[in-house]
């Protein structure tokens, strides 16, 4: 039930608001944690393209009109956890982090593969492109290290970009399919 009420939503938003929509269903879903991930984007894909035959103009709205809006507002966000990570760091998530599901560990965790890489913002790019990390844990591990808001957000607009034009495209093509593989895709980021 939960799940056909955020896709009615967002398919009101998307379909009414275009770009726009995108863009605010993004943000909302970034800073509510509980809305799968994956849903606005495979949304986005199924309400602006569905039905459309693939051409030049159908792609160019798959990235105008689904994953640059999409890419923007997950970055914008998630600046909420980037900010909490940055200021409050390990005394914010022992207190709270139960309730968002990221514990210290997790960030030291992270931070420790990423210690052994030169590589860190390789992998940053790429757990925001393929979603193996809930979105929050990058958003808060990024402020906890103090990574630079300029180098946090255009690694985590390209990635987003990334997966929002493969979950766009699968929406579109796949219609109201979409739904299960949106769960399917939150419980990977779950186990993740």
């Amino acid at each position: 039930k939960h799940d056909e009420w955020v896709l009615s939503h967002i398919g009101v938003w998307v379909s009414n608001y275009g770009a726009f929509g995108v863009f605010g269903a993004s943000v909302i879903e970034e800073v509510i944690s509980i809305i799968p991930s994956a849903l606005v984007q495979l949304g986005g894909g199924f309400f602006i393209l569905g039905g459309m035959t693939v051409s030049v103009g159908a792609i160019w709205k798959l990235v105008c009109i689904v994953a640059l809006p999409a890419a923007i507002g997950v970055t914008v966000g998630s600046f909420v956890f980037y900010v909490i990570g940055y200021w409050g760091g390990e005394g914010f998530l022992h207190r709270f982090g139960k309730y968002i599901g990221v514990y210290w560990g997790d960030g030291v965790a992270l931070q420790e593969r990423l210690e052994k890489s030169k590589w860190d913002d390789v992998v940053f790019f790429a757990a925001r492109a393929f979603p193996l990390l809930p979105s929050v844990i990058l958003a808060i591990f990024a402020g906890v290290v103090r990574m630079s808001l300029i180098r946090y957000s255009l690694l985590t607009i390209g990635g987003v970009f990334i997966r929002a034009t493969i979950l766009g495209a699968i929406g579109w093509q796949l219609g109201s399919a979409y739904e299960s593989y949106a769960g399917y895709i939150d419980k990977i980021e779950t186990v993740g």
